[in-house]
């Protein structure tokens, strides 16, 4: 059991520096969504999670708005290209 502890140990400190190595320059903890430094720990700001949430609901909204009134592909794509 406890051979079994100490390799896990090992093995995620291994992961661990194979993953700060191999990082460059980029940070170890980058936002999924603008890509900036997102703190230790964090993969993504509440406040970029918010906007993309906020955002898929609107396109989902143009997209059934465009849907049952009819209107063209060149409507949506427009509405869809200024969210």
């Amino acid at each position: 059991m406890i051979e079994t502890t100490i390799f896990l140990l090992v093995l995620l400190g291994v992961c661990l520096i194979i993953r700060i190595a191999g990082s460059g320059s980029e940070s170890m903890w980058q936002c999924r969504y603008c890509a900036q430094d997102a703190g230790w720990g964090n993969r993504e700001h509440s406040q970029c999670k918010q906007q993309h949430e906020t955002a898929l609901k609107r396109m989902r909204a143009a997209c059934d708005a465009a849907a049952t009134s009819g209107t063209g592909n060149e409507q949506l794509q427009s509405t869809l290209e200024s969210l």
